[in-house]
């Protein structure tokens, strides 16, 4: 599978797309919100796969792997966001997984979501604050309706592992594939 990796340092990016166009597998350590207003987006999580309509939203949690299939005729708005922006809810987004990321019949986040929106595209501090402010509830919201389960670093493959390696190490130190194999207890031909 080839993927992308990203690594940024947003704390809350908010946009309304007309039009997904397809995304190949990804991976970040942000947490991502996709809301569908028409149309529908096929959306794969982790292996689960789900065809989104109107209403319906998924949440990917940190280092999950997620694609979207291009969708020209949809529109959505898509949040993505540093775990540390709703710090409430930062651990669970961190340490948990969804048994399933897609919430159906979620009618009743569309105000929220579109204030978030509005606010975060704002330069004012406090506005930007009144963003946060609103995601942290519609991340609350959406968190007691996922059934959860506890992560570990078992539940990931050789390659999640090296790449939040990589995320976490990559300013302060000099990665070389001796350090990551001691590290991560992976061979380095592996």
């Amino acid at each position: 599978m080839k993927g992308i990796f990203e690594k940024n340092g947003l704390s809350i990016l908010a946009n309304k797309y007309k039009g997904i166009r397809g995304f190949p597998p990804m991976f970040h350590s942000h947490a991502e919100i996709l809301y569908v207003i028409s149309g529908s987006v096929t959306v794969n999580v982790d292996g689960m796969q789900k065809n989104l309509i109107p209403n319906e939203l998924c949440i990917i949690f940190p280092y999950a792997v997620h694609e979207y299939v291009k969708a020209p005729d949809a529109e959505a708005i898509v949040i993505l966001f540093s775990p540390d922006m709703v710090q409430d809810f930062e651990k669970i987004l961190l340490s948990q997984k969804p048994q399933s990321p897609f919430l159906l019949e979620t009618k009743k986040f569309l105000s929220e979501i579109l204030k978030i929106l509005d606010f975060s595209k704002h330069e004012d501090i406090t506005l930007k604050n009144v963003a946060k402010a609103y995601l942290n509830a519609v991340v609350g919201e959406i968190i007691t309706n996922l059934t959860l389960s506890n992560t570990c670093s078992t539940d990931l493959d050789a390659t999640q592992k090296v790449l939040i390696y990589c995320s976490e190490h990559f300013s302060d130190e000099n990665i070389s594939i001796d350090t990551v194999s001691k590290d991560l207890y992976i061979s380095k031909s592996y």
